[in-house]
């Protein structure tokens, strides 16, 4: 679940996917508008597929201005890793 202070936005629309949710949101000083999205990418390898298409799907659906932030279970580079045991496939098509 996602909270926003209505004295600053109005949520205009909001959106589940497996991985994700997302939510539309107007800035209530100066009508910006912009799509907050929350991740949690799964552990399990299986789904890491699964979960970049979703994800990759929702960001080409988007039009405006968007941030994306959460949990991903996936890192961008071997020294992210504290054990710098990492699947390169998956850090390389997150990348």
């Amino acid at each position: 679940m996602v909270g926003a202070s209505k004295d600053l936005v109005e949520i205009e629309e909001e959106e589940h996917g497996a991985f994700y949710q997302s939510i539309q949101l107007r800035n209530t000083k100066d009508g910006t508008v912009w799509t907050l999205i929350n991740v949690y990418g799964p552990v399990q390898d299986e789904k890491k597929t699964d979960f970049l298409q979703e994800l990759l799907d929702k960001i080409k659906r988007t039009q405006i201005p968007l941030i994306i932030g959460g949990d991903f279970n996936l890192v961008r580079r071997t020294k992210d890793k504290s054990s710098g045991n990492v699947d390169h496939r998956f850090m390389n098509t997150f990348n």
